[in-house]
């Protein structure tokens, strides 16, 4: 028995995506996304980490270790517990119960992009949805800081711009050995190309907080 669905085509696709809010339409993607869970099947996504040194990439941690590469996207939209569910029962629901299901995914000139046997079935049934893993975002900016602490790595602010302010222990301790000794001619409103840590945590009922970590004070 098979189930053929017409799932990529880029109508759907969009809809998708604009659930995550990426504006896209490339039906290549949500197929990545779907080939991404066969192979995480019931491991935990643990964290999702992005560079823009590597804008066009992101890592995904897993529970076992191990770590996969994928296209930004593709990563962002493989981390979000929604679209699992909703790739869950896709694939998995409308097959319970058949003998020797099959699962195949359609492009909108009816070419095969995607099958998967009833072994890569049972991995899609065992991923995990109701977890969504922190979004730890590598990025370089120019800030100043608002509060310092020569004697060790916490106790320093940053401003980010007019409205923002944000505790971030200080990571660099090159710099901070620098700046504790010349603290005289050290000023804590001079800008600084710095590289931050962000890590975006969302509850539940979807709303955001974010910690901030230094790493590295470039100049």
């Amino acid at each position: 028995m098979e189930f053929i669905a017409q799932l990529i085509n880029p109508e759907l696709a969009k809809n998708i995506l604009q659930a995550l809010g990426i504006m896209a339409s490339s039906g290549a993607i949500v197929g990545g996304v779907f080939k991404a869970l066969r192979e995480i099947s019931g491991k935990e996504i643990i964290a999702v980490y992005t560079s823009d040194e590597h804008p066009e990439f992101a890592k995904l941690e897993l529970s076992d270790g191990t770590t996969m590469e994928l296209p930004k996207d593709e990563a962002l939209l493989t981390a979000s517990s929604a679209i699992r569910s909703h790739i869950k029962q896709i694939v998995a629901a409308p097959l319970y119960h058949r003998d020797e299901p099959v699962f195949k995914i359609l492009n909108g000139a009816d070419e095969l992009e995607l099958n998967f046997n009833e072994s890569d079935i049972k991995a899609i049934k065992e991923v995990k949805t109701q977890s969504l893993p922190p979004k730890i975002d590598k990025m370089t900016v120019t800030a100043s800081f608002s509060q310092v602490n020569f004697e060790g790595n916490t106790g320093w602010k940053i401003q980010l711009d007019e409205k923002t302010i944000v505790t971030a222990p200080l990571l660099d301790d090159s710099f901070l050995n620098q700046v504790s000794a010349n603290q005289q001619s050290f000023k804590k409103e001079d800008r600084y190309k710095m590289v931050l840590e962000v890590t975006t945590y969302t509850n539940d009922l979807g709303k955001e907080s974010k910690k901030y970590k230094i790493l590295q004070v470039l100049s």
